[in-house]
C-alpha cells in the first residue's frame, strides 16, 4: 500500500515509519521492523521498543505509533494511533517538506535561574534558516507565567524569573516566508535562600555512594532511560510478587526550609504501581511526605517540602508498592536546604562541616569539619556566582577533627560559600560573609 509513497519522497529529509505491534500486520516493504530513514543518511529499522517508539511512545498500540512522519529538525508531523490511508500520509509529508528550509539545530540546555533574574537566550542560533529571509519570533506556549515571564525582542528570547520554585516549559515559534517550525525549551527557577545540598544523577555504580537499597524481587536497579546523562534509576517490575521497596539517600542533616527536588516517570501512565517518598531515621520506621505520585509517561520534575524536618538527621527514601507492568524512573535527586548564616552543622554519613568562625569575618576566619573515616577530601570556597575563589585543601586527610584557616584578604566583600566533598560522597556546603 505504500510502495508509492516511499518511492516518491526524498528520504533524507524524513522519517517515515508504518508497521504494527502484530507481526502478521507489517507492511509488504517492511517485514523486519520499523522502517526510516535519517539525516545525514543514516539507514536502520526501528524496533517496538527502540529510541524511536520511546520518543513518540504512549499510543493506542501500547508501545510505537502505528504510522510517524518525522520532518527535518526531528520534528513529527504525524503520530498516528492506526493505520492511515495514503493520502492521509501524503498530506502530512507535504508538511514535513514544506519546513525544510526552517527547522531547530542547536536546542539550548537553559541555565537554572533565581528569583528576579533575567537572561537572554539568542534564538538566531536555535533554528536552521536556509530561505536566507528574517524570522520571525514568538513565544507560543509558556506553562508558567508566574515563575517565568517569556519575551521576544528581534531573535532575543529574554527571560524574566519570579519568586517561585518551580520548571517551566516553553514553546518558541519561528516563522519565514509562511513556514514554521518550534523548539521546546525548559528553564529551572531557584529559591536564592537555598543552596544544593546532595545531588545525584545515577550516573556512576550502581547503588550510589551512600545510598542505601532495601530491596526484594527485581528491585531498584540501574537503567539506560534517563532525564540527563546515561542512567537513571529504576524500580523494574516483578512478574510475580508486590513489592515495598526502598531506595534511601545518604543520612543528612536537615537545615531550615528544605526542599526536595526529582525527576520522575513511569513506563505506562495508566500503571497502577504505588511511588511515594519517605523519611526515617533508623531505616526501620517511615513517615510518607509524598504518597502515591501521579503516572506520567513523560519526565516531569517534583518538589517536596521537607521544611517540618529543620534540625533532624534523616535518610530520604524513595518507595515502590506495586504490582507486574510497572516501571518507575527516578533521576538527578537534589536536597537543597536553607543558606542562612547559622551554626548547625551540615551532616552526611557522620562526616560534620560546621560554620566557619568569625562568621562575618574580615579578612581571616577558620573551617573546622570532622571526618568519619580517613578520606579523600575537597574543601572549595566559591563567590555568589559559583565561581571558585579558593582551593583549600584536595588530597588525603585522617579521620578526626580538622581546622582550615581561610584568608579573603585579596577578595571583595560579600557572600561566599564553602563546601567539602568527601570520597565522592555528596556535598556538603555552608556560607558565609565577609565583610570589608
Amino acid at each position: 500500500m505504500f510502495e508509492n509513497i516511499w518511492n516518491d519522497y526524498d528520504h533524507s529529509s524524513l522519517h517515515i515509519a508504518f508497521g504494527s505491534t502484530n507481526n502478521n500486520n507489517w507492511d509488504s516493504m517492511n517485514t523486519t521492523g520499523w522502517r526510516t530513514v535519517f539525516t545525514p543518511n543514516l539507514t536502520y529499522y526501528v524496533s517496538i521498543a527502540s529510541e524511536l517508539g520511546s520518543l513518540y511512545s504512549g499510543f493506542g498500540n501500547g508501545y510505537v505509533p502505528y504510522n510517524i512522519v518525522v520532518g527535518p529538525g526531528y520534528q513529527a508531523y504525524m503520530v498516528g494511533n492506526t493505520f492511515s490511508t495514503e493520502s492521509q500520509l501524503t498530506v502530512h509529508i507535504d508538511a514535513a517538506l514544506a519546513n525544510f528550509e526552517l527547522y531547530p539545530t542547536n536546542v539550548p540546555d537553559i541555565a537554572d535561574m533565581y528569583f528576579d533574574e533575567q537572561q537572554t537566550i539568542d534564538l538566531s542560533s536555535v533554528f536552521y534558516n536556509g530561505t536566507g529571509l528574517d524570522i520571525t519570533y514568538e513565544v507560543y506556549s509558556n506553562s508558567d507565567n508566574e515563575a517565568v515571564t517569556a519575551s521576544v525582542n528581534g531573535s532575543d528570547l529574554i527571560l524574566d524569573s519570579h519568586q517561585k520554585m518551580t520548571t517551566v516549559d516553553l514553546t518558541i515559534r519561528a516563522t519565514v516566508t509562511g513556514k514554521e517550525s518550534f523548539v521546546n525549551l525548559q528553564v529551572g527557577t531557584l529559591d536564592p535562600a537555598l543552596f544544593q545540598n546532595l545531588y545525584e544523577s545515577f550516573e556512576g555504580s550502581f547503588e550510589p555512594t551512600g545510598w542505601i537499597l532495601q530491596t526484594t524481587g527485581l528491585g531498584w536497579i540501574q537503567l539506560s532511560d534517563p532525564n540527563t546523562g546515561v542512567f537513571s534509576a529504576a524500580h523494574s517490575y516483578d512478574d510475580f510478587d508486590a513489592q515495598d521497596d526502598w531506595m534511601y539517600s545518604p543520612k543528612m542533616m536537615i537545615t531550615g526550609n528544605a526542599v526536595l527536588s526529582f525527576w520522575e516517570k513511569t513506563k505506562y501512565s495508566s500503571a497502577t504501581g504505588i511511588h511515594s517518598v519517605g523519611t526515617t531515621k533508623d531505616l526501620g520506621r517511615y513517615n510518607m511526605v509524598e504518597y502515591n505520585l501521579p503516572h506520567t509517561s513523560n519526565w516531569q520534575q517534583t518538589y517536596v517540602d521537607l521544611s517540618e524536618y529543620d534540625g533532624q538527621e534523616i535518610y530520604i527514601g524513595f518507595n515502590y508498592q506495586g504490582i507486574a507492568g510497572d516501571i518507575w524512573y527516578v533521576d538527578d535527586v537534589r536536597l537543597w536546604t536553607t543558606t542562612g548564616i547559622n551554626d548547625n552543622p551540615v551532616m552526611i554519613n557522620g562526616n560534620l562541616l560546621y560554620q566557619n568562625y568569625p562568621n562575618p569575618f574580615n579578612p581571616t576566619t577558620e573551617i573546622k569539619f570532622r571526618l568519619e573515616n580517613n578520606s579523600n577530601v575537597e574543601l572549595i570556597v566559591y563567590n555568589s556566582s559559583g565561581e571558585i575563589v579558593s582551593s583549600l585543601v584536595n588530597n588525603l586527610m585522617e579521620k578526626g577533627e580538622h581546622s582550615i584557616s581561610f584568608n579573603a584578604s585579596e577578595l571583595t566583600g560579600g557572600i561566599y560559600f564553602y563546601k567539602l566533598n568527601v570520597d565522592g560522597v555528596p556535598s556538603m556546603t555552608k556560607k558565609m560573609l565577609l565583610l570589608k
